[in-house]
């Protein structure tokens, strides 16, 4: 029992302790280093190679053309059998916001690779590029936090749609 109260008192010290250096900081604008981004072009970009052992090219080519397909997944622009598959997507936030982005993804014989890139968020006012979605003058306070939080949101939902990619190869193509 008096170690439990003990226990409990030192928690309510450090929860208080971080309370009050949470005030006294001042926020410091993440932007989009929420997300990653390709360190050639500077742009947001997800990307992977996945392994899958035992698998043709072909294989995952018609797995991920039936996955794709089979889940409304965006509009396939170009296509070449056991090579590729590109084409653009959308996915809405939780708020009203839409954002698209262009997807590829090439094929080898025991392995894939996917990229999500091209982001435009779209608004009920306007769209812009996901780079420059939200103005660089943000720099701290209690909106760049605001933003900020608005962009760790979209950076988690374009992280499940690579995730979803990423997962395709572990699919029978029976699925």
């Amino acid at each position: 029992m008096g170690k439990t109260i003990v226990g409990i008192g030192f928690l309510l010290v450090f929860i208080a302790s971080e309370a009050f250096a949470q005030k006294t900081k001042s926020y410091e604008y993440i932007g989009l280093y929420n997300f990653p981004l390709h360190t050639e072009t500077g742009m947001v970009t997800y990307e992977g190679v996945i392994e899958t052992k035992e698998k043709s090219a072909e294989n995952l080519y018609n797995t991920a053309l039936f996955w794709l397909t089979q889940n409304n997944k965006g509009r396939i622009w170009e296509q070449q059998p056991g090579k590729f598959i590109s084409g653009r997507n959308e996915v809405k936030t939780i708020s009203t916001t839409i954002i698209k982005y262009d997807f590829l993804m090439e094929f080898k014989d025991g392995r894939y690779r996917y990229m999500l890139n091209n982001f435009v968020v779209s608004w009920s006012s306007g769209s812009s590029p996901l780079e420059s979605f939200f103005p660089a003058k943000i720099k701290n306070g209690k909106t760049a936090k605001i933003h900020d939080k608005n962009m760790q949101e979209m950076n988690i939902i374009l992280k499940a749609e690579a995730n979803k990619l990423a997962g395709i190869g572990a699919q029978d193509a029976d699925w």
